[in-house]
């Protein structure tokens, strides 16, 4: 008998090589696509050259180590003996077994002694990581302390992509600190229960203004407040290599009235229909067999069905027809239908403009 445990265990270990295997198939495919079969193959020779040089001179140097490994016990005796005879000393048995004792006693750890420098190598390596890691600046728990009125909040913030180490060798004036930082002077308040959209022309900053709120820029100044649980949908989706209900389930439990609201909510339930075992297809590595406004909207269902409190959206009709935008802001963000976000605290980065009369806020960024 089989037991349970060990049925997980050899049902893990097939997922796995399932998965490991669709992502071969997946990039032989991408390769057959561009035709590409030539170039990867003068690459992989190219390599592999290269490889059997670096495997030779191993193997020369580690048969000439071996070579000597065994030849210095008798090189090093024979030399001690002889330089003992040409010193004018007289070599007798007792002095003769005496001295290969002594010599049997000493080989151990000489033989030991390489690997434990190579083990002190490993440690002064792992200690400076350590070290290293240990070192790194504690993490501003400030910035995700969120107030009961405004969920998200940023008063007079300044934001960059580099940390105030590495901004250090950039010479101090006005015209350098405006440089160095992606976001000047920023102020938003995001009230709880809004609808609060946020436009602007394109390298405005809009995508590093949702950045900065979630601590994915470094602050030089000012003050943010964030919840420690935000839905956020982005740009560009992020999706599993797994069926579509456990994309959008996630790590939350399945709650069957629940999710199929939020596929009707968010204009997904029609695709299922189209789909080749509707919502547990297997999803190809990143959303390979899903259009790009399936995957947008996948994720848009994994961020609702997670049920926070905040939601972010980054322009999430960018991969949608007019149609279907229309049916999500109105039916998912703005909140008119079940299973909709019209109690939820809502931040949408947009460029439909015609959906701002619908919102109780604007911001506008500029460059």
């Amino acid at each position: 008998m089989i037991s349970m445990e060990s049925m997980k265990k050899m049902l893990d270990i097939t997922d796995s090589r399932i998965k490991i295997t669709n992502e071969l198939l997946q990039g032989i495919r991408i390769v057959k696509f561009y035709a590409w079969e030539k170039s990867f193959m003068d690459r992989v020779e190219q390599l592999r050259s290269e490889e059997l040089k670096h495997i030779t001179v191993n193997n020369d140097v580690g048969s000439f180590v071996i070579f000597i490994f065994f030849l210095l016990p008798v090189v090093i005796t024979l030399s001690c003996f002889g330089i003992f005879v040409l010193t004018g000393n007289t070599l007798t048995a007792p002095i003769v077994f005496r001295a290969v004792a002594y010599f049997a006693a000493l080989q151990m750890p000489l033989i030991n002694l390489p690997y434990a420098l190579t083990g002190f190598i490993f440690a002064k390596v792992s200690d400076n990581r350590i070290i290293q890691y240990l070192s790194k600046p504690d993490l501003d728990l400030t910035h995700r302390a969120a107030s009961e009125e405004f969920p998200l909040e940023i008063q007079s913030g300044n934001f960059s992509w580099m940390n105030k180490t590495e901004s250090k060798g950039i010479p101090a004036s006005p015209a350098s600190t405006r440089m160095s930082c992606a976001l000047s002077d920023i102020n938003i308040r995001v009230a709880r229960g809004s609808l609060t959209a946020v436009v602007g022309e394109v390298g405005s900053g809009k995508s590093n203004l949702i950045a900065a709120l979630l601590g994915d820029m470094h602050k030089q100044s000012g003050f943010v407040r964030c919840p420690r649980k935000v839905g956020f949908v982005p740009q560009k989706s992020w999706i599993q290599n797994a069926s579509i209900r456990e994309n959008i389930c996630f790590h939350s439990s399945y709650d069957r009235d629940r999710y199929w609201k939020v596929l009707s909510t968010c204009a997904l339930k029609p695709d299922l229909k189209i789909l080749p075992g509707g919502d547990k297809i297997e999803i190809g590595e990143r959303g390979i067999n899903l259009s790009g406004g399936q995957k947008q909207r996948v994720a848009l269902c994994r961020a609702v069905y997670a049920n926070y409190d905040t939601l972010i959206f980054d322009d999430p009709f960018s991969a949608l027809d007019a149609n279907v935008a229309h049916h999500i802001f109105h039916k998912c963000i703005l909140g008119k239908g079940q299973g909709g976000l019209h109690n939820k605290t809502r931040l949408l980065v947009t460029n439909h403009l015609h959906f701002l009369p619908d919102c109780d806020y604007i911001y506008v960024l500029k460059v």
